[in-house]
């Protein structure tokens, strides 16, 4: 058997869990949840912003183990180009007239734009709109009215993106699945990461 280490209480196997790498933890959602919300204020976010960041890791749970990762590296660097801020926005502006969920149009520059999916999600359903991400560098196009689920590996390998919002034509009303409860399993790297933003604030 390996050895146990802990990172903010958390126990980390150093042997692996059922098919994971080894030093690996596993979460409930409201420890993810807690620990993400944490790590966004860390960063810099408000508390509602930090409250979305945590509302999105809940929603890319349907399609991923660990979407830790991609926070830990969107909360890297500056509070500029945040994906939890422009997705936030995107979502909140939608039912106003010429907004970008409305008729498309440029993002700019984003750092992990994945996150930008539960996001285009809410205000694709909310507009009944079938809203496109573009990475104009890569190619990468996901139409959010589809199942787009075998594109994200290659959208969660871009770490800054150059970002526009198209509309499609769709017959399909946007139907946002029922939420469900996921567990989470993260590198004790990843974890380390966001609990060195969470020592940064005390709410």
């Amino acid at each position: 058997m390996g050895s146990d280490q802990s990172v903010s209480g958390y126990a980390i196997s150093s042997s692996g869990l059922f098919g994971c790498s080894p030093l690996s933890v596993t979460l409930s959602q409201g420890e993810a949840t807690a620990i993400v919300v944490k790590a966004a204020r860390g960063f810099g976010l408000s508390w509602g912003l930090a409250e979305e960041a945590g509302w999105a890791l809940c929603q890319l749970g349907r399609f991923m183990d660990d979407p830790l990762t991609l926070f830990a590296t969107a909360f890297a660097d500056t509070t500029d180009q945040c994906p939890i801020t422009l997705g936030a926005t995107l979502m909140d502006h939608a039912q106003i007239p010429k907004s970008i969920a409305q008729i498309g149009g440029d993002l700019g520059h984003v750092r992990m734009p994945i996150l930008l999916i539960p996001f285009l999600q809410q205000a694709a359903a909310s507009t009944r709109n079938c809203l496109q991400l573009c990475e104009r560098n890569s190619g990468i196009r996901i139409s959010i009215c589809h199942h787009f689920e075998n594109q994200l590996s290659a959208l969660q390998a871009v770490t800054s993106g150059n970002i526009s919002i198209t509309i499609e034509n769709a017959d399909d009303v946007i139907k946002l699945p029922a939420d469900l409860t996921h567990r989470f399993t993260t590198s004790s790297n990843t974890l380390i990461q966001l609990d060195a933003l969470c020592a940064r604030t005390y709410v």
